[in-house]
């Protein structure tokens, strides 16, 4: 099967909707609302796999960069439809060749233990074990959020 796809960096209107599409169709990302994704947009960069011929999303990748030190890979998604023809290899290939990517010291990003082996192909490796993925939780009946929890 011949790849026929182009790649764009900014998303139309219609290519934001099937984006919410690809969303709903994930079990981590089903809740995203398209507010809180059009916001999300205007602050990373995003790579997407459209298809020449109906115009759909193929594949979809999103990444904060400081363009020399940092990039953190967020959100890759292949269509269901399009899953295990190769595109998930594309996107990867096409993002971490983009020029606020390819020099970077480190590129990171995190996933499930399923797909662990995945992005191994691409030279991620399990980081440390003395390295700690953090989160803090906006929660906005809080004033104040510090290590004993909401105050």
């Amino acid at each position: 099967m011949e790849m026929n796809y182009y790649i764009t960096e900014k998303l139309s209107d219609s290519q934001i909707a099937n984006l919410m599409k690809l969303y709903a169709a994930e079990e981590w990302a089903k809740e995203r609302k398209l507010e809180g994704v059009v916001k999300m947009l205007k602050f990373c960069g995003v790579i997407a796999l459209i298809d020449k011929n109906n115009h759909q999303m193929i594949a979809f990748a999103r990444y904060l960069s400081d363009t020399i030190y940092r990039a953190f890979v967020y959100d890759v998604i292949v269509a269901r439809d399009y899953r295990g023809l190769g595109y998930g290899r594309k996107i990867m290939e096409h993002l971490l060749e983009h020029e606020k990517i390819k020099n970077i010291e480190r590129v990171e990003l995190y996933c499930r233990d399923k797909n662990v082996a995945y992005y191994e192909k691409f030279g991620f490796v399990k980081v440390p074990d003395d390295s700690n993925f953090m989160r803090r939780t906006y929660q906005p009946e809080c004033k104040n959020i510090n290590s004993n929890g909401c105050q």
